[in-house]
Order: C-alpha cells, then sequence, then structure tokens
C-alpha cells in the first residue's frame, strides 16, 4: 500500500472517530424527549440538522414575537407610568432570556 492511500485511510480513521465523538457529545446533552426525534441520525452533522429543523424556526418565531409585543407596546390610558415601566421591563427581561438560551 503507498504512502498516500495509508495517509488517506488514517485522515478517513481520524474523522470518524471525532465523528463518533461529537455525535456522542450531542446525544449525551439531549433529553429523552428531544432523544426520541434524533436517535435515527447517525453522523453528528445529521443530528444538529435534525435539531435545527426541529428548534431554530421556533425560536426565530418566539424572537419575532417578542419584536412584535416590543413594538406594539403602548401606555395604556389611565395606567401608571409603573404599570407602563413594568411591561416594558418585562419584554426586554424575555429578550435577556431568549439570548442567553
Amino acid at each position: 500500500m503507498s504512502s498516500q492511500t495509508s495517509s488517506s485511510i488514517s485522515v478517513v480513521e481520524k474523522f470518524n472517530g471525532k465523528n463518533e465523538k461529537a455525535h456522542s457529545t450531542i446525544v449525551l446533552s439531549l433529553s429523552d424527549e428531544v432523544l426520541y426525534e434524533v436517535a435515527h441520525e447517525e453522523t453528528a452533522a445529521d443530528v444538529w440538522i435534525k435539531l435545527e429543523k426541529l428548534y431554530m424556526t421556533k425560536l426565530l418565531t418566539n424572537k419575532l414575537l417578542l419584536k412584535q409585543r416590543l413594538f406594539s407596546l403602548r401606555m395604556k390610558e389611565g395606567s401608571t407610568l409603573k404599570d407602563h415601566i413594568d411591561a416594558l421591563n418585562s419584554i426586554l427581561m424575555d429578550f435577556v432570556d431568549r439570548n442567553n438560551a
């Protein structure tokens, strides 16, 4: 076997080892409910893509809804300034929570 062929095999073996390690790390980090959704995926990349399809659109939707709440926030007639600021702070804290999740 030539050195180029054995070098190629070595690269493939390294990739497969890293892929297995990444796959295991991702799978071990998931709850049982989420694990059920990705159990049939064989590579780390496939698991990641499936997770993105399942959850990224929900995150984007939630972020858009938060922006809508923020942009449509108006002080209600007869309410106190404190109540209005509390509502604003509540929305802002939701933004912080979403960005840290």
